[in-house]
C-alpha cells in the first residue's frame, strides 16, 4: 500500500486535471477528492476495532464494486453542486477513488495475503502487479506498533520517493492550468 501522501497528491492532480478547480475555486471541492481517494483505507477501522489494524486492510474496499458504488453516491452530491451532467460526475469520482486502487496495485505488499481485492464480491482473490512502483508501508499488527511504525525511517523514505514521482506532475498540471486559466482571462478582457 502506498501512503496517503501518493493517493492524496493524485487526487490533487485529477482534481486539477479535470478543470473543476478552475469551476469552483473552492479548497472543499479538493479536500473531498483527497478523501475520496483515500476512502479505500477506511478498512483499517475494522481492524482497529479488534485491536488488529491489518485485519481487513485490501479487501472489499479495494475493489472495483466499491469504488463504482462510491462514485455513484459521491457522483450525485458533485452533480448536484458542480451543475454538470450526472455522467461526467460519476466518472470523474470513479477516477478518483480507482485512482487509490491503481497505485496500489503497483506498490510493494509485504504481508499477506499480497495484494488486494479487485474483483470482490465477485471473487476473493487478490491482485498485485508483478512490477512495482511505488515502496511498502511499514506498520504494525497491534495498535501501539501500528502507530509507532507510521512514523519509521522507512516510512518517510517512502513519502520522499512519492512526493518525487507525483510532485513534479502536479506542480507542471498546476502550472499549465493556471497559465491557461491566466490567458483565458486576458483574452475574454481583450474581447
Amino acid at each position: 500500500m502506498a501512503t496517503p501522501v501518493a493517493h492524496s497528491i493524485f487526487a490533487l492532480i485529477i482534481y486539477k486535471f479535470s478543470g473543476l478547480s478552475q469551476k469552483s475555486r473552492i479548497w472543499l471541492d479538493g479536500f473531498i477528492f483527497i478523501v475520496i481517494a483515500n476512502f479505500a483505507d477506511f478498512d483499517y477501522i475494522f481492524g482497529f476495532i479488534e485491536g488488529k489494524p491489518n485485519a481487513y486492510h485490501h479487501q472489499f474496499t479495494h475493489s472495483i464494486f466499491f469504488a463504482l458504488v462510491v462514485a455513484a453516491i459521491a457522483g450525485f452530491v458533485f452533480f448536484q453542486r458542480w451543475g454538470i451532467n450526472y455522467r461526467a460526475a460519476f466518472m470523474i469520482m470513479f477516477l478518483v477513488y480507482g485512482s487509490h486502487l491503481l497505485i496500489d496495485f503497483f506498490t510493494v505488499d509485504t504481508s499477506a495475503p499480497y495484494g488486494q481485492q479487485l474483483f470482490w464480491p465477485v471473487s476473493t482473490e487478490h491482485f498485485i502487479s508483478p512490477l512495482s512502483i511505488f515502496r511498502d508501508v511499514h506498520k504494525g499488527n497491534t495498535p501501539a506498533e501500528f502507530w509507532k511504525g507510521i512514523f519509521s525511517l522507512h516510512n518517510l523514505i517512502t513519502i520522499a520517493v512519492e512526493l518525487a514521482i507525483f510532485g513534479p506532475l502536479f506542480l507542471m498540471i498546476n502550472f499549465i492550468k493556471t497559465k491557461t486559466s491566466n490567458r483565458n482571462i486576458n483574452v475574454r478582457k481583450q474581447a
